[in-house]
């Protein structure tokens, strides 16, 4: 019986200490050993880092928005048209539309952080382009041996 109200007194300080802002999500996941392991806490910082510095143009039409990470072991990089709609996008580019992924492809692989935390941890970094009107052009898969 004491080690049951002794287990409720710990339960209601550790939920008042969170209440508070005493104890944080990472101090109570360190101690029952529940933080993520380290190749996914570099990949969130890769996230983070990379989410500072954007958007940014890759082209005159095409912006590098953002990059969110799946639970699934895959980083996905959000590009986008700025100004063109699908159908727009179609009569622009539908016989150059090999040549932007190639120049995505390249863009991803020449960003250092992502070779070498994500690709170099196994991650697979999905690129999706979507036009203005928020409709999928291309969906891809980029892994290492794409890079050169």
């Amino acid at each position: 019986m004491k080690f049951l109200i002794g287990m409720v007194v710990l339960a209601l300080a550790v939920y008042w200490g969170a209440k508070q802002g005493y104890i944080g999500g990472q101090v109570i996941g360190k101690i029952f050993g529940l933080t993520p392991p380290a190749g996914d806490a570099a990949v969130e910082q890769v996230t983070k880092n990379t989410n500072a510095r954007l958007p940014r143009m890759l082209n005159a039409d095409i912006s590098f928005d953002r990059v969110t990470v799946n639970t699934g072991q895959e980083v996905i990089l959000h590009y986008r048209f700025v100004d063109l709609d699908q159908q727009a996008v179609m009569q622009r580019y539908a016989v150059a539309l090999p040549e932007l992924q190639k120049a995505i492809i390249q863009d991803v692989c020449g960003d250092e952080a992502i070779r070498k935390y994500v690709f170099a941890g196994g991650y697979a970094a999905q690129v999706i382009l979507r036009a203005q009107d928020r409709k999928t052009i291309t969906n891809t898969y980029v892994r290492a041996d794409r890079c050169r």
